[in-house]
């Protein structure tokens, strides 16, 4: 049963080329979530809150928010509305009913696979980076090395993201992971540089 659905969904998923745009939404999604946490991560330091259970809350709410609504409802009904507007088209074309064909079952089937990756971009990655502060919470580590590590983590999934993308356009592997990883430094930087100037400032 697994065997034949998986056989068929790759079937379908090689039919609707899906692969590209899902892959695609998976790296960007996964981008933006880890930036997200690493602005929650600085923010939060920079009010100098001790509390781990603010981190971990706040970072839950951006990837409940960013994943489920945006990640995956968001991604379904742009992706459905794209579908069924190819198999209108294609009804126009050969005057005939196709919601029972394989062209029917592409626009239902499909805008539920791409949501999927989109939403697993927001969600993974990012969690990841929050567990330094679960183990803060257990008593294993303390905040400041729990924040420490979490940015370290977000760095290092950086890379990862970005010598994926190196493979998929034969790129250098390490060139194009510190490309990413630069993006991440530079979000730091800024960060920093604005926090100074409304210290400065006020």
């Amino acid at each position: 049963m697994v065997f034949k659905y998986t056989t068929k969904m790759k079937r379908l998923v090689r039919i609707a080329k899906a692969e590209e745009v899902s892959r695609r939404l998976f790296v960007t999604n996964s981008l933006d979530g880890l930036l997200s946490i690493l602005g929650i991560v600085l923010g939060i330091l920079a009010m100098n809150i001790k509390d781990p259970t603010a981190y971990v809350g706040a970072g839950l709410g951006g990837i409940v928010t960013m994943g489920f609504f945006s990640g995956f409802m968001g991604t379904y009904m742009s992706e459905k509305a794209e579908r069924l507007k190819e198999l209108k088209h294609i009804e126009r074309s050969v005057l005939a009913d196709l919601d029972n064909s394989v062209y029917g079952e592409v626009a239902r089937v499909i805008p539920l696979y791409v949501a999927f990756w989109s939403l697993l971009g927001v969600v993974f990655f990012p969690a990841i980076s929050l567990l330094p502060y679960v183990a803060c919470m257990l008593g294993v580590l303390n905040i400041m090395s729990a924040t420490l590590m979490s940015i370290i983590i977000i760095h290092a999934l950086l890379f990862t993201l970005g010598a994926y993308l190196g493979k998929i356009s034969e790129e250098p592997l390490i060139k194009s992971g510190l490309k990413m990883v630069l993006i991440g430094c530079i979000a730091t930087i800024l960060f920093l540089m604005l926090r100074t100037y409304i210290l400065y400032i006020s």
